[in-house]
């Protein structure tokens, strides 16, 4: 029975990194768009002046 020599062994490499999938940049973007506007639209609606209560917002008479 014989041993095996390192050179019949296979030599072990490093794995190759999975490519990206190629819509992933616009998942990330709508994400971003989407977070960029509900940032604004929160900091608007933040900023707003306060409406005066009037009679015709009132339920009860």
């Amino acid at each position: 029975m014989t041993r095996p020599t390192f050179t019949a062994i296979p030599a072990i490499k490093a794995e190759t990194a999975t490519p990206a999938h190629p819509l992933r940049v616009v998942l990330i973007a709508a994400f971003t768009l989407a977070t960029a506007v509900s940032v604004l639209l929160l900091g608007m609606a933040s900023l707003a002046p306060p409406i005066a209560e009037s009679a015709s917002y009132s339920v009860s008479e």
